[in-house]
């Protein structure tokens, strides 16, 4: 779920023109494409109901909302209120035939479950009128809370995907703006490519014809990614909007556990890797023909989170 140029800019605007955190452009990023899409089902509830009401379909949100033939497979899990995602990480498939049986099993004790809050509270009587045009529909209440948890479901969805997103597409250009704007000569900075696959890092600098793998993490406070041993193994710099806690001693042996042997430069709080936080900083370039809106690979060392 990409970001376009514009966020992008933005986002580096905020980061290092003002001095702020990026998490407002990204919330807003996420407000925006949720009400467009929200307003996208709206219009596919009304046209569904009207069709269900045509063909005299009992359950008309199953039939043409989950059932009909021809809706992607990504649609069906949104309304059914199954994740897509969580279809793959739980049956290791998102084949249409096995979304469409785990949808409509969900779906059937999604309105058991309605049914059995509605019989027992005091529930208001709603009816959510949806019109298109001249056109309009009422939703009775089990109908508008199936199509409140799909929203709800499409949420989420929007939300770990821009989240995602601006963490791979913003960490490239993020440095490249920061080495133009101190005027690093070109040679010595480049985006990390196909070539430093050994790497599996964000960014390269270089001096005295040597290599730097450079990582960048736009994490808050709590992330405690960037204290693991087999993280920061083989990162010689570290960027990062905020530093982490020292790692203790405990926290370093449980990880060699789980990762082998760390490194002595792994074991040192900063030992091997130099780590700057972003602070106030003058505009960024105007030129921004190197910045592109396309993620970084997603291919990752079995080391890195």
């Amino acid at each position: 779920m990409a970001i376009d140029r514009d966020g992008l800019q933005h986002m580096i605007r905020c980061l290092i023109r003002d001095g702020e955190s990026h998490r407002e452009a990204v919330f807003r990023e996420i407000n925006r494409t949720f009400l467009d899409a929200a307003l996208a089902f709206f219009r596919e509830v009304v046209e569904a109901k009207l069709r269900g009401e045509d063909l005299g379909e009992d359950d008309w949100y199953r039939s043409e909302l989950i059932e009909r033939p021809g809706l992607p497979k990504e649609a069906v899990a949104m309304h059914a209120g199954m994740p897509n995602k969580t279809v793959q990480n739980t049956y290791g498939t998102t084949r249409r035939e096995v979304v469409l049986d785990v949808g409509l099993k969900n779906y059937e004790s999604l309105q058991r479950t309605i049914n059995e809050l509605v019989a027992q509270r005091d529930s208001p009587s709603i009816v959510l009128t949806i019109k298109l045009g001249a056109v309009g529909v009422d939703l009775t209440l089990n109908e508008s809370l199936i199509v409140i948890n799909s929203l709800a479901i499409q949420r989420e969805r929007i939300r770990g995907g821009k989240w995602s997103s601006a963490g791979k597409q913003l960490e490239r250009p993020l440095m490249a703006t920061l080495c133009l704007l101190y005027g690093v000569d070109r040679q010595h900075w480049r985006i990390a490519g196909p070539r430093d696959a050994k790497y599996q890092v964000d960014f390269v600098l270089r001096s005295g014809g040597r290599d730097y793998p450079c990582e960048v993490k736009l994490m808050g406070p709590g992330n405690r990614r960037a204290r693991k041993p087999s993280t920061r193994r083989s990162r010689a710099c570290w960027s990062l909007t905020t530093c982490p806690p020292k790692p203790s001693s405990r926290s370093i042996r449980r990880e060699s556990n789980g990762c082998g042997s760390p490194s002595p430069t792994a074991t040192s709080a900063s030992a091997a890797s130099s780590t700057a936080s972003i602070s106030r900083m003058p505009n960024p370039p105007t030129s921004t023909s190197w910045m592109t809106s396309s993620p970084a690979p997603s291919k990752r060392s079995p080391h890195r989170p």
